[in-house]
């Protein structure tokens, strides 16, 4: 007698979803949603205690039972990945954190990615417009012990959202003058702290706790703590006077440059391996990232020289390096007919 033999790929991914649900049980609640599947398969929301907050992270997974993970760098990549599917994750990004794990259904061990926004929008490039485009690979990292897993998943669940961490990003660009020329100010004045100064301070610190990535989950106290750094209330209250003044400014911006400037040049580096993306997009922000040049963090002769120039100057002198980048972009895409520099200089 013939009966239904069982399909390899449905085998995997059953294996797969049992190998996640009870290595992440603790977690919290899965739906699953792989019916009318276009590139999502769950949804995981993590609960607080007995209580469900809201925090959702939107999963793809991808299974095998041989699995491809680099030899050198130990990370575990899978390919056959649609350009459309990249774009859906994208744009799903925008309201809830998107995820891939991969599960070696033979040794049922997993890797996840970060949120897959900037990575999927990287792979996006002008192939889709080919009759025949090209699948792309995600790299989904080194293997974590499931404690690490579950920590980065908190992680996650809990961090900023998208639309918070570009808005940061561009706020932090476009002030970018503003803020330094606060920062040398604090370096040589006592008085005259203004309003103005104050809203600019203010909407830094937060600009920065956003783009850093400074946000804990319930029961991470180390995080908890460093939040207090980027509290203007916190700060306020912990100076004698109950006001903030330029010394405190300087303490504070001296201690957040170091690790500010890096963070911001490796958004720059994300933004423009991204350009195709981004030029449809929001060509603003793209022009904005390009035009913005980043000083070193631990110059602070540099910093407040950034925060003496001319914004009008400053721009003229940006306009070159702009015709420059395009012009690699061009050419790194194939576009033709001057797209991309017709696109950005009409702005």
């Amino acid at each position: 007698m013939n009966f239904p033999k069982v399909i390899i790929q449905h085998k995997h991914e059953s294996e797969s979803f049992a190998i996640i649900l009870y290595q992440l049980r603790e977690l919290g609640i899965f739906r699953n949603i792989t019916e009318s599947d276009y590139g999502i398969d769950f949804e995981m929301e993590i609960v607080n205690g007995d209580r469900v907050e809201g925090h959702c992270i939107k999963v793809q997974v991808k299974s095998s039972d041989k699995l491809t993970v680099g030899k050198r760098n130990g990370h575990a990549k899978v390919g056959g990945i649609k350009q459309s599917t990249l774009c859906y994750w994208a744009e799903l990004s925008y309201n809830v954190p998107v995820i891939a794990i991969a599960v070696d259904v033979k040794k049922e061990t997993i890797y996840i990615t970060e949120p897959i926004f900037w990575q999927a929008i990287s792979l996006i490039d002008a192939t889709e417009k080919e009759k025949r485009p090209k699948s792309k690979s995600i790299d989904f990292g080194k293997l974590c012990d499931v404690d690490e897993t579950i920590r980065r998943l908190k992680k996650i669940a809990y961090g900023y959202g998208l639309r918070e961490e570009l808005n940061a990003h561009k706020w932090l660009l476009r002030n970018m003058i503003n803020i330094l020329s606060l920062y040398e100010n604090a370096t040589i004045c006592h008085n005259g702290y203004s309003k103005e100064d104050d809203d600019i301070f203010r909407t830094f610190l937060e600009c920065a706790k956003i783009l850093l990535g400074i946000k804990s989950y319930p029961g991470d106290r180390e995080m908890k703590k460093i939040e207090q750094v980027f509290d203007y209330e916190t700060l306020k209250n912990s100076t004698c006077s109950m006001e903030i003044g330029y010394d405190d400014v300087k303490t504070v911006m001296n201690g957040i440059f170091p690790s500010l400037m890096p963070q911001l040049d490796r958004y720059k580096d994300r933004v423009l391996k991204s350009a195709y993306y981004w030029l449809y997009k929001d060509p603003l922000y793209l022009k904005l990232v390009i035009t913005t040049d980043i000083p070193n963090g631990k110059d602070y002769s540099e910093l407040c020289e950034y925060g003496r120039r001319n914004p009008y100057d400053h721009e003229r002198e940006r306009q070159q390096e702009l015709y420059r980048v395009v012009d690699n972009l061009e050419r790194r895409y194939g576009l033709q007919n001057n797209e991309f520099f017709r696109k950005i200089n009409s702005l």
